[in-house]
């Protein structure tokens, strides 16, 4: 069994009738459903319904709560493949508050078949185009990207930092070095809508404030980040010579953010099984038009109810325990994120990764070391990747030292922002490495260049004290 889910707020003007509706025409909106040319409406009393067709089923729920109620709809229809597709969506209201929990399922159901994830299910897109969205937190509920404005670098901050109150995760998309955005934003946020945000930074000039706003820990140079409120930035996703594409890009985040939503605990609504055992109770405490084949028949249902339940929380389980293990590859590069956050700041995201690798290239081939280890040494080398973020910084330090005149200047704000401590000597200006910038030579720089190669200068003399020219 594989899964799909999401759950997000919406308008809490929605009522029942139009939660019937917009479910009934995402049905008849399935190419291969036939159910309301050909259905038979097995009941429809007391908040259910249940309309059975050739390999469909499709069963109603209606509860009442302190304060609100909660519609369901499950959705079932099988193919030619053994699968069964099964469609969970709860709208619950509680209050002035209201939101919607979609699960897509895909089940074995004979033989053994090929068990795909299910994609994103349109009624979303649905409810979305039709104005259900709401405000999630500071930011809405849409089909479309979000772009920040220039003076907006503490609300950026927020987020990347996770202090924000939202439910959906966000992706943050920053500008490459020409100021261009690397992936598509429109198509990112119509294929995430209703399952993550999709936030894109205004400029590159905006890129630097934010450094100084978030110590560096900003996504940058076309790099997207994945935040997660109540955390931050929890992953990066860059070009690499594996995902040289921007569409392969973009499907790595669409597959990455999809399973991460779909193991997330429903927080805002109620799940399908919740529903169920709150409909059944409703109608065994109400003994008034009980008999004993009903009470038998709500037993069957109760007990099927509660085996979904006990295989929902089991599938939870594994999904759990693969996320698990794949977290601990997250980080950047070699190395997982939380080691790479106790070694230090890095100068570029990767770079630690980057001289691990410098390292492994020169250690294969030392003398002395035993075959198992030195195929080790060259198997790790050649299965991982340079981060490829190096380019950055190094073009960032070359167009810094293009205006000879303006050189020290530029260079100088440069090195501030990579944990520099700069201070005037005369007719220098000697820019010394914080204590956590372990390995990183004294810079010193003229306060006046003496002449045109002055920049050029100055950015082979910072790449050399960077230890930066055998990462190239």
């Amino acid at each position: 069994m594989s899964t799909f889910a999401t759950e997000f707020p919406v308008d809490p003007g929605v009522g029942k009738a139009e939660f019937v509706a917009a479910v009934s025409a995402w049905i008849k909106g399935i190419r291969s459903a036939e159910l309301f040319s050909d259905a038979s409406i097995l009941e429809s009393k007391r908040g259910e319904a249940i309309l059975l067709g050739d390999g469909e089923e499709l069963l109603l729920r209606e509860v009442n709560l302190s304060g609100g109620f909660a519609n369901a709809a499950r959705y079932d229809i099988c193919d030619d493949e053994g699968r069964l597709w099964r469609t969970e969506v709860v709208h619950t209201k509680k209050g002035k508050f209201a939101a919607v929990r979609v699960r897509g399922q895909c089940i074995a159901r004979s033989g053994n078949p090929i068990i795909r994830t299910p994609k994103k299910p349109h009624i979303i897109r649905q409810f979305l185009e039709s104005g259900w969205g709401a405000a999630d937190g500071d930011l809405p509920v849409s089909e479309d990207p979000y772009y920040l404005e220039e003076n907006s670098v503490d609300f950026a901050a927020k987020i990347l930092s996770g202090d924000t109150y939202n439910r959906l995760p966000s992706l943050y998309l920053s500008r490459t070095d020409s100021g261009d955005c690397l992936l598509d934003a429109d198509r990112l946020a119509k294929i995430l809508s209703g399952v993550a945000h999709v936030i894109v930074e205004p400029s590159r000039a905006f890129s630097f404030q934010l450094m100084e706003a978030c110590k560096r820990k900003n996504p940058y140079g076309g790099t997207t980040g994945f935040c997660v409120p109540g955390y931050g930035v929890v992953r990066r996703f860059f070009l690499t010579p594996s995902l040289h594409d921007p569409r392969q890009l973009t499907a790595e985040i669409v597959s990455f953010v999809s399973a991460f939503s779909a193991n997330r605990a429903p927080v805002l609504s109620l799940e399908w099984q919740e529903v169920q055992e709150l409909f059944l109770r409703a109608i065994r405490e109400g003994k008034d038009e009980q008999t004993l084949e009903l009470v038998e028949e709500l037993f069957k249902d109760e007990l099927a109810a509660k085996d979904e339940t006990i295989a929902n929380l089991r599938q939870q389980l594994e999904d759990a325990q693969s996320v698990a293990i794949s977290s601990l590859s997250a980080g950047d590069g070699l190395l997982p994120a939380d080691f790479v956050a106790r070694l230090g700041q890095e100068l570029y995201p990767g770079e630690f990764s980057d001289r691990l690798r410098l390292a492994l290239s020169r250690f294969k081939d030392l003398m002395g070391l035993d075959d198992r280890t030195a195929a080790l040494i060259s198997r790790i080398y050649e299965e991982s990747e340079s981060s490829g973020r190096i380019a950055g910084l190094v073009s960032e330090l070359k167009a810094a030292g293009r205006d000879a005149k303006k050189s020290s200047q530029n260079v100088t704000s440069i090195l501030k922002r990579l944990g520099y401590d700069v201070s005037s000597d005369g007719k220098h200006i000697k820019a010394t490495p914080a204590e956590h910038m372990f390995g990183i030579g004294i810079v010193t720089l003229p306060k006046t260049p003496s002449d045109h190669r002055a920049g050029k200068n100055m950015v082979r003399d910072i790449s050399s004290a960077l230890n930066l020219n055998d990462l190239k």
